[in-house]
């Protein structure tokens, strides 16, 4: 990569100065203060040795979560090596651009400046804030890292910002902050700089993005296979390496804990509340829920609703029934 670096850079040197593009939030926000985009270069052959975007800078915080492909990320006039997993900021006064030699899919969250310092007093308390967001210039592009599932998580996020762009309900900017400042708080919180130990698979990612996305549904394993370009057997294999389980009983895991999220915080009937996690037999989700929780539909519900103000008379007091799963 390094070579092929050497000789891309030199064959731009010997033309004329390049122009530096200048994108505008405003393209992609609707005049909003935040935009969302999942971003896919495509690298051809007929590229040459390494593809490259234009240059280019913007007015805008933009945040960048490698989702997949690897290459050399031109920014100052600095070169930086990335790989999936890989997040970076970049902020309004740098000039950069990709240099690649295979497919690349970026996360990229746009927002504005004035955004930012709305939540800054608050999000500076998370640690890793001052690493990512550093105006230092020996930390532009500091080595963090985030996990396949934490990916997977920010590809759904990232597609309620982008469809929230779409819309011209009242509240749709609220609602896309909040999307945003999620996705912020949970890269703050799951990324590290142990890259030599992540291990990351943007295509088991992708199968993780489309089973949260559609849980209700019925899900077979040939189908997340064929998504991620594997066989049954291999991809088995590397999901339970990532995740120590398996991709059915990770699915499962998460069902169940979507019906606690729905036997707490609605009046909806067992039978209903199975459907709607995706399973068509109320009594095997009974089984599967007890297995996972301890507990029964019903005896979960009635024990868990959250923290509870409970008055007897002239006295009250709080008591907490959560319940860790």
């Amino acid at each position: 990569m390094r070579e092929k670096l050497k000789n891309v850079k030199y064959r731009m040197q010997k033309k004329k100065k390049e122009k530096v593009y200048k994108l505008l939030l405003e393209k992609y926000s609707s005049g909003r203060q935040i935009a969302a985009l999942k971003v896919v270069h495509f690298y051809e052959e007929s590229d040459g040795e390494l593809a490259a975007t234009k240059l280019h800078r913007h007015n805008f915080y933009e945040l960048v979560v490698v989702m997949k492909g690897s290459g050399i990320h031109e920014i100052n006039g600095h070169d930086y090596q990335f790989r999936p997993g890989q997040i970076f900021l970049i902020r309004p006064v740098d000039c950069h651009r990709y240099l690649y030699s295979e497919q690349l899919t970026l996360l990229t969250f746009m927002f504005d400046r004035k955004l930012l310092r709305q939540f800054k007093a608050q999000l500076e308390n998370i640690p890793g804030f001052n690493d990512l967001f550093s105006e230092e210039t020996e930390h532009i592009h500091p080595e963090l890292i985030v996990g396949t599932a934490t990916m997977s998580e920010l590809d759904i996020l990232l597609d309620s910002i982008a469809m929230g762009g779409l819309s011209d309900l009242p509240g749709t900017e609220l609602i896309q902050t909040a999307n945003f400042i999620n996705a912020l708080v949970l890269i703050l919180q799951n990324m590290h700089n142990n890259i030599a130990e992540e291990r990351i698979n943007s295509d088991i990612g992708a199968a993780v993005s489309y089973m949260m996305r559609n849980f209700q549904n019925c899900i077979a394993l040939d189908e997340l296979a064929r998504m991620t370009n594997m066989s049954q057997s291999t991809f088995c294999r590397k999901f339970k390496k990532d995740f120590n389980v398996s991709p059915i009983e990770w699915l499962l895991r998460l069902r169940i804990h979507k019906a606690m999220n729905f036997l707490s915080r609605s009046d909806m009937t067992i039978a209903e509340v199975a459907e709607a996690v995706g399973f068509t037999d109320p009594l095997y989700f009974s089984r599967q829920f007890r297995k996972l929780t301890g507990f029964s539909p019903k005896s979960y519900r009635n024990r868990d609703s959250g923290v509870l103000h409970i008055i007897h008379g002239n006295e009250s007091f709080l008591e907490n029934n959560n319940l860790e799963f």
